[in-house]
């Protein structure tokens, strides 16, 4: 029995890397002052910061903001996983695509 492959591929698109980091700050200068990605929101009240080239979008979390919001005892909590490094994919339709 042969298995048709399109039925199961997904149509999405990379949207953004988002990287957890523990001083938002120099990454935020190495992004920016060495690596040149201009920055597009910054938020003082969650300690976060997008950057792009472009082609590229990257979100900068601080780490222990996030931890404060979802606690350290949590599926996404740093404690139990050592992921720092999601990325964000877009589907045009979830429904269809789950």
């Amino acid at each position: 029995m042969e298995v048709d492959q399109n039925k199961w591929k997904m149509k999405f698109k990379y949207v953004y890397t988002r990287q957890y980091v523990k001083d938002c700050q120099a990454c935020y200068q190495f992004y920016h002052d060495i690596l040149g990605l201009e920055k597009t929101f910054a938020s003082e009240i969650d300690n976060n910061v997008e950057l792009t080239n472009g082609l590229v979008k990257l979100t900068l979390l601080d780490q222990d903001t996030i931890e404060r919001y979802l606690g350290t005892k949590t599926e996404f909590s740093f404690e139990q996983k050592s992921d720092r490094i999601a990325l964000s994919f877009q589907v045009n339709d979830v429904e269809q695509a789950f």
